[in-house]
């Protein structure tokens, strides 16, 4: 399945909004270690996120996934973490769930 989702991001599938729900479910096995650290899966639901604004109600508390679980990665993610950040609207990370983080 890991390499089924790799493929996936590589493709213009990455770009289609209807892989949202898959990528929000491979972004919840990793923050229960089911599945390993996939930045590249977590990359592309942010960006769905940036181009398709209403596309998930619970967008705000994936962001907040998202950026515990490369923290969880550090120091390996650093990088990654500050590319996560800078993908989601300022409106979230104002938010002070964010601020925490």
């Amino acid at each position: 399945k890991q390499k089924q989702n790799n493929r996936t991001m590589t493709t213009a599938a990455a770009y289609d909004p209807a892989t949202i729900p898959q990528l929000e479910s491979t972004l919840e096995a990793q923050s229960k270690d089911i599945s390993p650290y996939n930045f590249q899966s977590n990359k592309t639901l942010a960006k769905l996120y940036k181009c398709y604004p209403s596309s998930s109600p619970s967008k705000h508390q994936h962001y907040a996934t998202m950026l515990l679980v490369t923290l969880r990665q550090y120091p390996e993610s650093s990088t990654d973490f500050h590319a996560l950040v800078c993908l989601m609207p300022e409106s979230a990370q104002r938010e002070e769930a964010y601020q925490c983080v």
